[in-house]
């Protein structure tokens, strides 16, 4: 049971919440298994963990909600206290979430680089804020590389609009947040609203120029997905590790022309419709690989919106 321990009272010796055996026994019942121990005083305590055989008939309970497991995604919990981030695990496992916890900077930093298009969601206890074990370079990560990991952020907070509004100040990207004492009906609603917006048409915009991607994300924000890099290197990265519908593509870049990338993105098993929106003009050939080839100097953003949502729609 939740919050249960062997010793409850004021002086026990061991900490924690009492969630950790009920956590494990959510995730074993949600694969269709059980979990059951002998414990004897003095001794220690064996667990035994039964799971249907690989092809049986077999099937997890129909009653435990998935939000996430139809394209594997998770949802990052960072937290550095244990009981509280305990609290958190729980309530989105009970909601048949996914989740991975970070208590500082650095796997924050790890985790999003390994494979930052596998979350959805980051959920941050705004008392993390201003605590020293999370909050070094955390927020100042997520500030200078908001626009390259375009992962939206849930405050959990006892003073959410005020803290809410002082980090928007910061140019934090925030986009909801929940009030404590936690309720978690509103946390995985909140959630849920947050992963259904993530449906929306996916594009890579590939732009070496801050300002032009500042324009662009102003411009498509509400009616896309939008992922930045800023070079023809990372945008091969981007390509292999995820799919998109589509590649707003610039051709003067840093390491190489974008025009390069046409040939990978041809051969990709997804293959995204590609919008160039480059100051060059094009050659013919290239021209007729791509849906639409837009000259920066002489595109308004009303052509540039409209082009791109109907390159979109045709993806």
């Amino acid at each position: 049971e939740k919050f249960t321990q062997s010793d409850s009272s004021t002086t026990r010796k061991v900490g924690g919440t009492g969630l950790g055996l009920s956590i494990v026994k959510v995730i074993v019942e949600t694969h269709g298994g059980k979990i059951d121990f002998i414990s004897r005083e003095g001794i220690g305590t064996t667990f035994m963990v039964d799971f249907p055989e690989i092809g049986s008939d077999h099937k997890p309970e129909d009653n435990i909600p998935s939000v996430l497991s139809d394209d594997n995604q998770k949802v990052i919990i960072a937290e550095h206290n244990p009981d509280t981030a305990a609290i958190l695990q729980r309530i989105l496992t009970e909601a048949g979430i996914d989740c991975e916890l970070v208590s500082n900077a650095e796997q924050l930093h790890n985790k999003l680089n390994e494979n930052q298009n596998s979350y959805k969601a980051i959920i941050v206890e705004t008392e993390s804020l201003y605590n020293h074990q999370v909050n070094v370079g955390l927020f100042d990560e997520l500030n200078h590389e908001a626009d390259i990991y375009n992962i939206p952020i849930i405050l959990v907070s006892a003073q959410a609009d005020e803290n809410k509004h002082s980090l928007i100040g910061s140019a934090i990207s925030i986009t909801n947040h929940t009030q404590k004492p936690m309720n978690s009906t509103h946390l995985v609603a909140t959630l849920k609203e947050v992963i259904k917006a993530g449906k929306r048409p996916k594009v890579l915009h590939v732009e070496d120029e801050i300002d032009t991607h500042k324009v662009v994300k102003a411009l498509l924000e509400e009616q896309c997905h939008l992922l930045w890099a800023t070079s023809l290197d990372k945008a091969k990265q981007m390509l292999e590790n995820d799919n998109y519908d589509l590649v707003l593509l610039d051709v003067g870049l840093p390491d190489g022309s974008g025009l390069d990338l046409l040939e990978k993105i041809e051969q990709s098993e997804h293959k995204p419709n590609v919008v160039i929106y480059s100051a060059f003009n094009i050659s013919q050939e290239y021209a007729q690989k791509v849906s639409a080839v837009l000259v920066k100097s002489k595109t308004n953003n009303l052509k540039l919106v409209e082009v791109i949502n109907k390159a979109m729609k045709h993806s």
